[in-house]
């Protein structure tokens, strides 16, 4: 990592790249989309856990994921916005689970429905969330609670 954020575990089988090579990556790949398109960009950036690898990337808004792991060790309570320094840029949940969150009772953690999880993010200063469903044994699921809360904090934006 670059800016201080843990450094990122190497998974075998794959041919590594640098943190370097792939902020080159990531600033070369959001020019040539800013060159064509006034789309806004941004980069899926995993965790909150390494909540400032892409922040000198130029990216419009930062993005992570929350995923069962992130919720045990990182819970939004104490992992916040401010004390990972990332407070100048708006920042979207890209993913997390559409059928929702376990419980930790170890951590005093409830189990947080898509929808619950979603409100919690915007009261914790989140731009907005995106549930993502390819691991969720519920999908398709019946989406009536999700369809609630996107009707109640819809987004006006759309492409």
């Amino acid at each position: 990592s670059l800016y201080g954020d843990p450094d990122f575990p190497a998974q075998g089988g794959l041919d590594l790249v640098t943190h370097t090579q792939m902020q080159t990556f990531v600033q070369q790949v959001g020019q040539t989309l800013r060159s064509r398109s006034g789309a806004l960009v941004s980069v899926g950036g995993a965790a909150i856990k390494w909540a400032k690898a892409w922040s000198q990337s130029g990216l419009d808004f930062y993005q992570f994921h929350y995923y069962d792991w992130v919720y045990e060790n990182f819970p939004l309570s104490t992992a916040t916005l401010v004390s990972r320094g990332v407070t100048d840029k708006p920042v979207v949940m890209g993913e997390f689970p559409s059928d929702g969150l376990s419980a930790f009772p170890a951590q005093g953690l409830p189990a947080r429905t898509a929808a619950q999880f979603s409100q919690d993010l915007l009261e914790a200063g989140y731009a907005g969330s995106l549930s993502w469903a390819f691991n969720d044994a519920s999908f398709p699921f019946d989406g009536a609670s999700t369809q609630a809360f996107a009707t109640a904090h819809g987004c006006g934006v759309a492409f």
